[in-house]
């Protein structure tokens, strides 16, 4: 909690710098909220069932289809039933990234609908509630304590469509790539592979999160 506490500060100050500086420089910025399902995959979704997903982005043009981006999000999912009897510990995903928004049209002012990339890196902090559980291994009977607060390096990427309900609001649907460098020698990934047979060490971790949302134009 204090992990995400700290991240959420520094975005949020962040933030506070940057739009100050974009206004002063009579350049569009937009805010977006975005909302949906996160969707784990490969070794984070045999222990994890899909969750809600959560965005919100600060956007500040740098040229008519360039704007340097901010984002904060979160991941929460819910552990899944395994094989042991056992569930898996609850895990939330929260994501600081800066990077840049590519639009894919040229800018019209009668045009509604409008794709964008974005591309970028930050952080991920990797949580879970704390989980106890009873295992047998080689040695004998033991206990496996899965208690997962992280920092690691990250690096995401994404699709979005809109379209423009006025000229200040759009509404988009969105799929976004995270790629988080997380360490398979990591304690508590080691721990966790020892619950079931099915649960594995956590390397790289790779989430979906699909969402839609409504976007913000401000033009200073």
């Amino acid at each position: 909690m204090r992990l995400r506490t700290f991240g959420l500060a520094c975005f949020a100050a962040f933030l506070m710098a940057v739009a100050p500086r974009a206004a002063t420089a009579q350049q569009e910025v937009s805010v977006d909220f975005r909302g949906g399902l996160g969707i784990p995959t490969g070794d984070l979704g045999n222990v994890e069932d899909m969750g809600p997903a959560f965005t919100v982005g600060l956007d500040v043009g740098i040229h008519p289809r360039i704007a340097l981006r901010a984002e904060g999000g979160a991941e929460i999912y819910s552990g899944t039933d395994l094989s042991t009897g056992v569930t898996a510990p609850n895990m939330t995903l929260t994501h600081f990234n800066g990077g840049l928004l590519f639009h894919l049209m040229p800018p019209a002012s009668d045009q509604r609908f409008s794709a964008d990339v974005n591309v970028g890196g930050g952080i991920t902090i990797l949580t879970s509630d704390r989980r106890s559980y009873s295992i047998i291994t080689s040695g004998g009977a033991g206990t496996a304590i899965v208690d997962y607060s992280n920092i690691y390096p990250a690096v995401n990427a994404g699709l979005s469509l809109a379209y423009a309900l006025t000229p200040q609001v759009d509404a988009f649907v969105s799929g976004q790539g995270s790629l988080t460098f997380a360490k398979d020698t990591d304690p508590n990934s080691q721990q966790l592979a020892l619950i079931a047979p099915e649960a594995s060490t956590l390397g790289n971790v790779f989430s979906f999160p699909i969402t839609v949302g409504l976007r913000f134009n401000f033009q200073p």
